[in-house]
């Protein structure tokens, strides 16, 4: 095992040798990714083992970069570059996958093309702990708390055979919701957008108009949804959804793509529930029951922007979680 003081004297020899390296060199491409092209984003991505399912899906990463998506990229290296959702002139670079992380990353942080504005490596988790040591060497960025975007709290990955049967004391709190859903006479479908899409927007705007925070416009609260409804029109990545109704009418829906069909994983996208107890539980409930039968083991459904959303998504029991970290350039 690397110790902390012999992975920081590492960093900081990779950090000289590789900062010399991209003065010196030919930047890498940089070019915008369309929804053509997330095809062979997805592939790309699943070359590399990620702890972090949503690393490894071209659907959060367009989700996430709705408002620009490039690929910085030599021939041996790439890295996702996307702007944020919610801040203007803020770059996240998701961590680089290749044989040269380091190197690449170097470069883009002496590239004018990112480097203008404010430059955060997003999605940190502990199998990137070198990159992270030498980024900190670099004097360039600092360690925060995320204050935004979904990893605040860990990365969950649930069981979808463990969840369909909830059974034993672990998922008690979980039947308490499963058992209401079923007191409200709830149903579940597949999504079928020529039917479907109105609803769904109809239910994001209700949820959003009653859900506005202070540093959430009602565009920021809609946005996700329309963008995987797009990505779900628009190209052939493996997105799926439901719809859940009470008495015919729609209280909810989820939305998941099955990321990696070779490790059985697949990722929450969306989904929202606008009325009654119980609602979002038989949701995920319906969804793990899904996948369960498609021969989807796992179900990475992400980090919690708060507290109470961590505690909802840890009374399903995860099998596995990944805390995550932020870097980010410090400012003049």
């Amino acid at each position: 095992m690397i110790t902390q003081t012999r992975q920081q004297t590492i960093a900081q020899d990779t950090f000289e040798r590789v900062t010399e390296e991209a003065q010196s060199s030919r930047f890498p491409s940089l070019r915008p990714l369309q929804d053509s092209d997330l095809g062979m984003l997805q592939r790309a991505l699943l070359r590399t083992t990620r702890a972090d399912a949503y690393s490894q899906s071209a659907s959060y990463l367009a989700m996430t970069g709705r408002n620009g998506l490039w690929l910085y990229s030599t021939d041996d290296t790439f890295m996702v570059v996307a702007s944020h959702p919610n801040k203007n002139d803020h770059l996240l670079l998701f961590p680089p996958m290749g044989r040269e992380p380091a190197q690449l990353f170097s470069q883009a942080l002496h590239d004018t093309r990112i480097s203008s504005g404010q430059v955060q490596l997003a999605r940190i988790s502990e199998q990137d702990q070198l990159l992270l040591a030498w980024v900190q060497a670099s004097g360039h960025m600092t360690v925060a708390p995320e204050g935004m975007l979904d990893w605040l709290f860990p990365v969950h990955t649930l069981s979808t055979k463990a969840v369909s049967e909830h059974k034993g004391r672990q998922f008690r709190n979980f039947r308490h919701g499963i058992n209401l859903a079923r007191d409200a006479n709830l149903t579940a479908s597949l999504i079928d957008l020529k039917c479907d899409k109105a609803a769904i927007q109809n239910l994001t705007n209700q949820w959003a108009a009653e859900s506005i925070r202070r540093r959430y416009s009602l565009d920021d609260l809609v946005a996700p949804t329309n963008a995987i409804l797009s990505l779900m029109e628009n190209t052939e990545l493996p997105l799926h959804g439901l719809m859940v109704q009470k008495n015919g009418v729609p209280v909810g829906f989820m939305t998941w793509e099955e990321t990696d069909p070779v490790n059985r994983t697949a990722t929450s996208q969306c989904g929202l529930a606008v009325e009654g107890k119980g609602v979002i539980e038989f949701i995920y409930l319906s969804m793990c029951e899904i996948l369960n039968r498609r021969g989807f083991s796992h179900l990475c459904i992400g980090g919690s922007e708060t507290a109470g959303l961590d505690q909802f998504k840890r009374k399903m029991n995860p099998v596995k979680s990944v805390p995550l970290q932020s870097a980010f350039t410090r400012q003049p």
